[in-house]
């Protein structure tokens, strides 16, 4: 295990995303070799520079909103360097299991194309593949690329210094040192999922379905479960209440950023950071979980810009000792719902109107 896998299973729950833990690290090692960073920004053209008077990394960078923008921005890294009397700025922003903020990427080229700098450029980089539209603006480069790619590009130098060692062993362990070929084990996965997805099917589209249903006062289609799965890793029904208010999620996630790590199952709830009764679903929350004895938890409620909640759930480990797993894993959805009877009938109050529409891009965070 990784030093930095080992100080961030430290820190408080939910007190730091992966993100922005691996941002803060990511950053320091590019500050700390700039000839090594100026290698990976050429290689992925977003400069031709090949030394600098000045090079300068910074996080986290507040921008005020401009004109016709509905919020601030803040880019993850910025990176300014100058030669010569000419000067460079490149943002960056990093995605690892979550996804893009409303317009967040535009909002960005608005800032740079009204820089003073010759040249200017967006970095959006990722873990997963996740391809973007172009992005045009006046005098400003949008480039696309991945973790990945950093990854066997500073793998390269050596000797390495230590700091460089763990954050690589870092990134490998929460699956951003991908290759380009496919494992053994890649060519299992592909071969079996259809036996997997329907086991899944069998735990939650027949009896489980029919509960969830008259809780959520709507029908929810499995084909918007295939479409969860492409896009967030998670395979689940979906409720939303409100409208803008909250959301019930049941399934399976397998958005773990460990690679051994197992799918997770259960239930969560998740607030709207603009739900008109934010507070009175938090305070709700809270209670719930403090009264269940520890079999649900809540998350992120502190946070008002988050989408926070409640979850319970397992590991799909917890089920394999299982004679029949089909029937133990529709068993514990039936003891979930349960309790979200219970939690509906103890807090009546709370805005259960039912809505419609495509579920949101949250993701479970424990």
């Amino acid at each position: 295990m990784s030093l930095f896998r080992s100080l961030f299973r430290l820190a408080p729950q939910g007190a730091v995303s992966l993100e922005d833990f691996h941002t803060e690290i990511a950053a320091h090692v590019m500050r700390s070799l700039r000839d090594e960073t100026l290698n990976w920004l050429r290689e992925i053209r977003v400069t031709s520079m090949t030394g600098c008077d000045d090079f300068v990394v910074t996080t986290q960078e507040e921008l005020s909103a401009l004109e016709l923008h509905t919020t601030g921005s803040r880019p993850d890294i910025a990176i300014r360097l100058a030669k010569n009397g000419e000067r460079e700025l490149i943002y960056i922003e990093s995605k690892i299991g979550s996804v893009e903020g409303y317009q967040q990427l535009s909002r960005y080229l608005d800032h740079l194309e009204k820089r003073p700098e010759k040249r200017k450029a967006l970095v959006f980089i990722t873990r997963s593949y996740e391809p973007k539209e172009a992005q045009r603006r006046a005098g400003v480069t949008f480039v696309q690329t991945r973790w990945s790619h950093f990854y066997r590009t500073f793998c390269q130098i050596n000797p390495q210094p230590e700091l460089l060692t763990e954050l690589l062993k870092f990134m490998k362990e929460h699956n951003m040192s991908q290759s380009n070929k496919f494992t053994t084990i890649d060519l299992l996965a592909i071969r079996n999922f259809r036996h997997a997805q329907n086991l899944m099917d069998a735990t939650m589209w027949e009896s489980v379905h029919k509960r969830f249903t008259k809780l959520a006062g709507k029908i929810f289609y499995k084909e918007s479960a295939a479409t969860q799965l492409r896009k967030f890793y998670r395979y689940t029904m979906w409720a939303e209440f409100g409208p803008n208010q909250f959301e019930l999620l049941l399934g399976y996630w397998a958005d773990q950023d460990i690679l051994t790590d197992s799918p997770w199952v259960g239930i969560t709830w998740h607030i709207n950071p603009n739900a008109p009764a934010r507070r009175d679903i938090v305070a709700a929350m809270e209670n719930y979980a403090r009264s269940s004895g520890g079999r649900w938890e809540v998350f992120d409620l502190t946070d008002e810009k988050a989408w926070g909640g409640m979850s319970a759930g397992k590991d799909l480990t917890h089920f394999l000792g299982q004679e029949d797993h089909v029937k133990a894993i529709t068993e514990f959805f039936d003891g979930l719902l349960t309790d979200v009877e219970l939690f509906q009938k103890n807090y009546s109050k709370l805005p259960w109107a039912p809505r419609g529409g495509e579920p949101k891009p949250t993701d479970r965070e424990t």
